[in-house]
């Protein structure tokens, strides 16, 4: 995965949390630059915070965290939000590409205004549609996680770093930002 980001992506920022609030709180502020129909890989371990971190974009999006599970078993969750649908996809478990074919994503990903945040996006990457953002989160001790946004070396994701209102995130409190 790695070699993927750096051919492909450029580091929009790194910053580090100390819990499980501050990685969503940092999603949330990364939601306000995602637009209707990006597409977010998650990578990292087993246990590195992806599902939290989906957390945090469906609630900066409008919608309620509480209802974000891992997809695991499912391989595809959905959750209504207030800019519309964030599909949750979560390819960890899938067996080949004849299986992804059986999930229904491409209807999904076609979807008008449809955001899509993919974990495990190394296993589906060479069918996966462009993604505009990768997401890179690694354990840094206990409750810590280092955060690594990029964005797509080819201009896609113009409004990194902007709310959908126009203006710049700011940093979490309580977080380090590198």
């Amino acid at each position: 995965m790695e070699s993927f980001l750096k051919r492909n992506f450029k580091v929009l920022y790194t910053v580090e949390t100390a819990s499980k609030d501050g990685t969503i709180m940092q999603a949330e502020r990364f939601s306000r630059s995602l637009k209707a129909g990006d597409m977010v890989a998650l990578s990292g371990n087993l246990g590195a915070g992806k599902t939290h971190f989906v957390k945090g974009i469906v609630k900066g999006a409008g919608g309620s965290p509480k209802k974000v599970q891992s997809p695991t078993f499912n391989l595809i969750r959905t959750y209504e939000t207030s800019i519309g649908f964030v599909h949750h996809f979560d390819f960890y478990r899938l067996k080949g590409f004849d299986e992804l074919g059986r999930t229904g994503y491409r209807e999904l990903i076609s979807e008008s205004g449809a955001l899509c945040v993919v974990e495990w996006p190394e296993i589906v990457r060479e069918t996966w549609p462009d993604f505009n953002y990768a997401v890179r989160l690694e354990n840094s001790g206990e409750n810590r996680r280092k955060i690594t946004v990029y964005v797509k070396n080819n201009g896609i994701g113009k409004t990194a770093g902007k709310s959908r209102k126009g203006g710049r995130g700011r940093a979490v409190p309580g977080n380090k930002k590198k």
